[in-house]
Order: C-alpha cells, then structure tokens, then sequence
C-alpha cells in the first residue's frame, strides 16, 4: 500500500499530522483544524470535549469528491452536446424567435450552451493546473480545494442539469411553446427529421389550444354587450366555420394536414426545395 507523505504539526515538536477537528466553529481550531496525536493527547488531559477523526480519512474523502465530480461532468457534457446535436436545427429555429419576444420565459438553450462550453473549458484547465494538487499526498494542499470542487458541483447542478432534457420533445414543447406558431417549417432537404419534429410540435400545441379553448370558463355579459359580441363575432365565426370545413375536409385534422405538408415538400426535388427555401428567407418568413 502507498505511504502517504504527511504534513508536520505546527506545534513543532516534530510530530506529523494524524487528525483534523470536525467540530464546527471551533475557536481552539480555528486557524489550523490538523492535530498530531500529541497535540490531541493535551487536549484529552484537558477534558475538552472534542470531534476529531483521522487525516487519512478527509484525504480520501476530499479525493472521492473530486473524482465524483470529474466523472459527473465529463458525462454531463458529452450526454448534453449529443442530444443537441441530434436537435440543433429545431432548437436554432425556434430560438431565432424566441429572442425576439418579450413575453418568452423559456430557457435560451442556445446560449446556456455556450455558458455550458465555457465551464467545461474552465473546469478542464483548472484541473489540468491543478493535478498535482488535487491528486496530491498532502493534506495542507489537498484540504483547500474542497471550496473549489462545491463551486464548480453548484454551478453544474443549478446551471446544466435541465440541458439533459433536450432530447426530450415534451421539454422543447414546454420550453417554446409561445415560439412555436411563428417558427417556418423548414424546407431544407437535409431537415427531414427537423422538419417532422416540428411539425409534430405544431399538432401538439394546436390540439392543447383547442383543448383550453373548449374548457375555458365563460364570463358572464350584460345584455348589450352580448349583442355587441354576438353580432360582432357571428360573421367571423360563420367565415371560420366555412374555411375550417374545406379544410377539414382536405386533410381531415391536424395530424392529417401535418402529414400532407410533410409528404408534398419530401416530395419534391433537392433543387425545388432549394428554391423554396431562398424565397423564405428573402421575404424573412
């Protein structure tokens, strides 16, 4: 088994370090809480009560936190860019609006994985800087980077954990459900995926709205303002009703016009798409 290198005690009488205080706030430790067995020997003909516990003890303990720690963020980011990978182009399409709304209380994915691709830059260069004391034998060096492993662990957990969720489609839903109406639906032929993923989305909204609409509480009117209402609304009601339908009639609800959208742009040709796709962004749909 490896001998561990063990710092001497500050009481100078040659002796190394063998406990460290675990009580908290306590003024004799305050400075320093490593002891060698002669110092803990003073305080026992003292009768102090006292928490100690051996140094081996907190050396592994400190390791253990560290190791944990690497292993959590080395997962974390390699699960969280795969699965924006598998999403880049919804998640990109759906934020371009989601930045320019007001009302968006959703995540801004795209930036949080920049934030994300910046702590896993500082977080490798601090342990690149930091080996030899994280994985060092001395206590009086490795004790001090506990601090250092809690910030790097808070700000993984508060931060990224939710990034897990992107591959999650009832997450992107939630997340950009005010987007998702204005969000074009792409024509790019590499987009097939992205492209029924929104769609998707599209009929999962549009069924909820319809939903809440239905189960919406009515308020009560006076008299004239149902009248007001009545003969304001019953024009444009009877106009809806006429398109909605033709248009039931065509595709027969929203899965069918999802469906019908999806087959006629797979359909056609990459150059058609192409064109498509030009005209889109020229008129800034």
């Amino acid at each position: 088994m490896e001998q561990l290198h063990i710092d001497e005690c500050r009481c100078k009488r040659g002796q190394p370090l063998k406990y460290y205080c675990a009580q908290d706030n306590c003024q004799l430790h305050k400075d320093d809480i490593f002891s060698c067995e002669l110092c803990i020997e003073d305080l026992m003909k003292r009768k102090q009560p006292h928490i100690n516990f051996f140094v081996s003890h907190l050396m592994d303990e400190v390791k253990g936190k560290w190791n944990l720690l690497i292993e959590k963020e080395e997962q974390m980011y390699r699960e969280i860019t795969t699965q924006y990978a598998s999403q880049k182009s919804v998640i990109e399409s759906l934020e371009m609006h989601a930045q320019g709304q007001t009302q968006f209380q959703g995540r801004l994915i795209c930036r949080d994985l920049l934030s994300l691709q910046q702590f896993h830059d500082d977080f490798t260069t601090y342990l690149s800087e930091n080996d030899y004391i994280i994985n060092s034998s001395t206590i009086r060096q490795l004790h001090p980077t506990l601090d250092k492993c809690a910030y790097f662990s808070q700000i993984l957990d508060r931060e990224f954990t939710y990034l897990l969720n992107l591959a999650n489609p009832e997450f992107l839903l939630s997340n950009y459900s005010t987007c998702i109406d204005a969000c074009r639906v792409s024509f790019n032929y590499e987009e097939k995926a992205a492209r029924e993923q929104m769609l998707a989305m599209k009929v999962r909204l549009g069924k909820q709205k319809i939903q809440e609409a239905q189960s919406a509480t009515r308020m009560p009117l006076n008299p004239q303002e149902l009248e007001d209402a009545f003969n304001t609304l019953r024009q444009a009601v009877a106009l809806q009703e006429a398109q909605m339908k033709a248009f039931v009639s065509l595709v027969g609800n929203l899965e069918g016009a999802a469906a019908l959208v999806n087959m006629c742009i797979n359909s056609q040709s990459r150059e058609e798409l192409a064109t498509v796709e030009q005209l889109q962004s020229e008129r800034g749909i």
